[in-house]
């Protein structure tokens, strides 16, 4: 059974997921082209947008400054209360 804990990472993992490939769609590039325009390495995004690397709570806040969004877009309130 999923701790609370993990339910709700897995559901902010998904949110940022979601976020980066909605903001790829929107400025019309690859996850090569964002990662030059946010200036963090392809490697890097490719594995926050496949989900085999997650970011830490400064990258999560850089992430958001430099796309112009919120950080608290991708949190879920539920997990803002309980963790």
């Amino acid at each position: 059974m999923l701790l609370f804990k993990e339910v709700a990472s897995m559901k902010i993992e998904k949110n940022i997921m979601a976020t980066l490939k909605r903001e790829m769609d929107k400025r019309s590039v690859n996850y090569v082209g964002l990662s030059a325009e946010i200036d963090i390495p392809r490697t890097t995004l490719q594995g926050y947008l496949n989900g085999t690397s997650h970011p830490r709570a400064d990258s999560i806040e850089n992430l958001a400054d430099k796309l112009g969004i919120s950080v608290r877009s991708w949190f879920p309130v539920k997990s803002i209360l309980y963790l």
